[in-house]
């Protein structure tokens, strides 16, 4: 919620594009879907497999210092560079989180169709 909070901040100030914002979310917005699918599938404890990977502490490494450049002007120089780095590690996590959750919840399923027919 923290990150959702800035930028929207940043948007109402137009310190980033809404095309940025979307960027540097895409984490989110993939993990808030995985969640919804499995709590939709009655799967909740699932998510407890789904856990914090490399990509997601990177955007997270890479958006707080991001966040600062905006902010400092003396700093607006690495400012790119900061974005398209969260940006890229952000489409990385979405990619993983995404894939890992499917193949959870897909495991998951089928191990409780197995369970009832057995």
């Amino acid at each position: 919620l923290f990150v959702l909070a800035v930028l929207g901040t940043l948007l109402v100030h137009a310190e980033v594009a809404w095309w940025q914002a979307l960027l540097v979310l895409l984490r989110d917005i993939v993990v808030g879907i995985t969640f919804t699918s499995a709590l939709l599938h009655h799967q909740v404890d699932v998510w407890e497999h789904v856990g914090a990977r490399l990509p997601g502490k990177l955007t997270t490494a890479f958006l707080f210092p991001w966040f600062v450049t905006l902010l400092v002007p003396a700093l607006h120089g690495v400012e790119p560079w900061l974005f398209w780095a969260a940006a890229a590690s952000s489409l990385w996590a979405a990619c993983d989180y995404g894939l890992r959750g499917h193949r959870t919840l897909a495991a998951h399923r089928a191990a409780r169709r197995d369970r009832q027919r057995a």
